[in-house]
C-alpha cells in the first residue's frame, strides 16, 4: 500500500506486517547499558547494526513490541540508500561477530 502526502509531497509506504528491524528511534537502552558498549565511532556506516550484534552478545535482555513505534521515511537522500551490504559494512560487522565468537570458543 502507498499513502501520499499530497500537502509535503512525500511518499509513505506501509508495509502489510511491521518490520521488525532494530532503529535506533525506536529503542530504550538502560544508561549503564549505553555506557559500557559503545558506539564503533571507525565505523561510517553500520555502527548502529554492530552495536545491536554487540548489546546481543554482551547478553542484554531485549524485548520487543508489537505496536508500531517508528515510521522510517525513505527518500531521495537517505544516506545508504542504493547502498549494498559491502557498503553498510554489514559484511564487517559479521566478520568481526565471528571473529569474536571464534575468540570466545578458543579460550
Amino acid at each position: 500500500m502507498i499513502e501520499r502526502d499530497d500537502e509535503r509531497g512525500r511518499t509513505w509506504r506501509a508495509f502489510g506486517v511491521p518490520w521488525r528491524s532494530p532503529q535506533l528511534g525506536s529503542i530504550v537502552v538502560r544508561r549503564e547499558v549505553a555506557q559500557r558498549i559503545r558506539f564503533d565511532v571507525t565505523l561510517r556506516q553500520g555502527e548502529d547494526f554492530d552495536w545491536f550484534v554487540r548489546l546481543r552478545e554482551a547478553g542484554t535482555r531485549i524485548a520487543t513490541l508489537d505496536e508500531v513505534m517508528l515510521l522510517y521515511r525513505i527518500h531521495g537522500r537517505n544516506l545508504t540508500l542504493g547502498c549494498g551490504p559491502a557498503e553498510r559494512n554489514t559484511f564487517l560487522v559479521l566478520k568481526r561477530a565471528l571473529d569474536r565468537r571464534r575468540l570466545r570458543v578458543g579460550e
